[in-house]
């Protein structure tokens, strides 16, 4: 059972069904909040120059480790459904921009109407047609 998901999160080879890909994201974007919460606290500063819009580094890493488990269910899901590998590539190469973006503190405020919030909106908006894709395409197995 263990094997099955560190295979599932951590392993770009193999198959995912909608059911899996679906509660697997779910999860990790709750593993992600979570541990961004629990690491950005005051307690995890690293310096005394460290800036309040800017994310700690526990929390930057965390993210990456929850991304790269994404990627991996992801990545099987566009196998399983039978997609175009461009579509992963997609994913993966815009979450990585978003996430890099919001490490480096370039997206501080997404609600406000800022170009940094414009370009956040625009990242998350061109993710959007590949986990539509990942989510209902192929057959539900």
């Amino acid at each position: 059972m263990s094997d099955d998901i560190i295979d599932l999160f951590f392993s770009f080879r193999g198959r995912a069904s909608r059911q899996q890909w679906v509660f697997g994201s779910l999860a990790i974007a709750l593993a992600a909040a979570l541990g961004v919460y629990l690491f950005n606290d005051g307690s995890f500063d690293e310096s005394i120059y460290a800036q309040p819009e800017i994310p700690t580094m526990a929390a930057v890493i965390w993210v990456f480790v929850c991304l790269t488990a994404f990627w991996a269910v992801s990545v099987k899901r566009v196998a399983d459904a039978g997609l175009s590998r461009w579509v992963a590539v997609a994913v993966c190469v815009l979450s990585l921009l978003l996430a890099t973006g919001w490490a480096c503190g370039v997206f501080p405020a997404a609600l406000s109407t800022n170009t940094s919030a414009l370009s956040f909106w625009a990242l998350a908006g061109l993710i959007a047609p590949g986990l539509f894709l990942c989510a209902s395409a192929g057959k539900d197995s």
